[in-house]
């Protein structure tokens, strides 16, 4: 299932909101394409788990094959790849997912 929003509004955690620029309900200014990706908990055959919450990652090989293999971090590196190169959009270094976790791991 796919949800499709073209309209989005500013809410009371928004900066802008915040600061005084804008009032909560107020319409976002710009192309506001929003995209929410719901997939089920199983696939087709209803025996392999597709839960972006399952963490296995095939050390044991009867148990993977059980929960699935599903990797949340290449799901999302894809969606924002897909995303850049449909778009044709232009993201700054700081702003990529590589770059947070990188962030993240920093000693």
């Amino acid at each position: 299932m796919d949800l499709f929003e073209n309209h989005r509004y500013y809410g009371y955690k928004d900066k802008k909101v915040i600061n005084g620029e804008k009032k909560r309900g107020e319409l976002k200014d710009g192309n506001q394409l929003h995209v929410q990706i719901i997939v089920s908990r199983k696939d087709v055959t209803n025996t392999i788990k597709l839960s972006p919450m399952n963490n296995s990652r095939g050390k044991n090989e009867q148990h993977s094959k059980k929960l699935g293999q599903f990797n949340r971090v290449v799901f999302k590196q894809c969606g924002e790849d897909l995303f850049d190169r449909t778009f044709d959009f232009d993201r700054h270094l700081k702003d990529r997912m590589a770059y947070g976790i990188f962030k993240r791991m920093e000693f």
